[in-house]
């Protein structure tokens, strides 16, 4: 009985699914070898983000979704706005970029974003909202010049130092008895940026005290921080990646000497190579752990979230190769769709995410670049289910013309 060739419209499907292979697999090249810190994805990215956080309320859904989610939302978009800003070269785009920030500002300090954060720790709103706001409003003081937003600069800071300097383990609480020690360290960098930005009295000599105070509360084999602590400073969680690649990303700002070797220690602590990829081990190099709310869902033990962090930490910190590569992989991952101007990562479904990566993109490079890179990414890895698909999918037709050709060779 002769066997059935495929019918056409296996055929179309199959040449379909070819054409489907190959521009994934030309994708993978592309991204693996051009710029991802190109600014003009982070504009495109602010553009989609202004739409969405106008239009659509995408703060206030990531806060149905995560704790400080609609926070994280207004804060990153306006730091990655005022860092355009601050590099782009048309004044008329510049302006409209610190108008944005400022916006994103006036809704951080509204009652309604304010609601969930009650005062702490001598805080109107916690550590965490303080310093992130201090940061933003600083860098917006830096960008307009404008007298009344220095003194209130100047005024917010002055509280937080005040906090600072009252505290006898150098970490401050985020919410009422609860404790993570990052939230102290970025509310240090937001004191020492807004003392750069329009000088606030006491602060370069509050933080060199506070540093003094936090380094005593180091742990583990490379020194980091914990992730969480009781009020008095015993540990509750031992450091992870979460919290240690976004305290490295403000040691530069903080204390620009000590950051190559707190940035060592957190590579070494997690930075793993995985099936081909590179990314940050949630919990240390040897040891084991559950994801939460802080870090996600573990996919073998790496946190998406501190890797995507930690692309602005690296950058910050000087090593351009590992931002880069975390970046590339990011743009694979992540799906992006670039449609009339407006970049958006995984269709568009967790605003967060995106405003976390265009602060990352756009973090300024403050130190030299830290030495040897540690593990790359194995990008043929990446490139093989694409060229073993279309593999597969030629199989049958090579099968057939290699019997095509033994059965018209002549018999000897």
């Amino acid at each position: 009985m002769p066997r059935r060739r495929p019918g056409p419209r296996w055929t179309v499907l199959r040449s379909i699914l070819a054409v489907v292979l190959l521009l994934g697999g030309a994708r993978v090249v592309w991204y693996a070898v051009t710029d991802p810190s190109d600014p003009g994805r982070a504009l495109a990215q602010a553009r989609w983000l202004d739409r969405e956080i106008a239009d659509r309320r995408a703060a206030t859904r990531m806060q149905d979704l995560f704790p400080e989610g609609e926070f994280f939302t207004l804060v990153l978009d306006g730091l990655a706005r005022t860092a355009l800003a601050t590099g782009v070269g048309d004044l008329d785009r510049q302006a409209a970029l610190v108008v944005d920030a400022e916006d994103r500002l006036d809704r951080l300090t509204s009652d309604a974003v304010l609601a969930p954060y009650p005062a702490t720790a001598g805080l109107p709103h916690g550590v965490f909202v303080e310093g992130w706001t201090l940061r933003l409003e600083a860098e917006v003081a830096a960008l307009t010049e404008e007298p009344e937003r220095a003194t209130s600069v100047r005024a917010r800071a002055a509280t937080l130092r005040e906090a600072l300097d009252a505290s006898t383990t150098g970490a401050l609480e985020s919410y009422p008895g609860q404790v993570w020690p990052v939230d102290t360290v970025v509310a240090a960098a937001a004191l020492a940026v807004a003392d750069e930005a329009v000088g606030v009295p006491g602060a370069a000599a509050t933080v060199r005290r506070w540093l003094e105070r936090v380094d005593a509360s180091r742990v583990g084999p490379h020194g980091l921080l914990p992730h969480r602590t009781t009020l008095a400073g015993d540990v509750l969680d031992g450091p992870r990646a979460t919290s240690s690649v976004l305290a490295a990303a403000m040691w530069p700002v903080i204390d620009p000497v000590s950051a190559p070797g707190r940035w060592a220690a957190v590579r070494a602590a997690f930075l793993v190579d995985r099936l081909g990829a590179v990314g940050l081990s949630e919990y240390p190099v040897g040891s084991d752990g559950d994801g939460d709310v802080d870090s996600g869902p573990l996919l073998l033990g790496v946190s998406l979230s501190a890797t995507a962090v930690a692309a602005g930490a690296a950058r910050a910190n000087g090593d351009e190769t590992l931002a880069v590569d975390l970046l590339r992989q990011g743009e694979v991952i992540g799906v992006p769709v670039t449609w009339r101007g407006e970049r958006r990562y995984a269709g568009g479904a967790l605003p967060v995410g995106d405003a976390f990566l265009a602060w990352a993109r756009t973090r300024p490079v403050l130190l030299p670049d830290p030495g040897p890179a540690g593990p790359r990414p194995t990008w043929w890895l990446w490139l093989a289910p694409w060229v073993c698909g279309v593999g597969l999918l030629a199989a049958p037709a090579t099968v057939r013309a290699v019997r095509r050709g033994l059965a018209a060779s002549p018999v000897r």
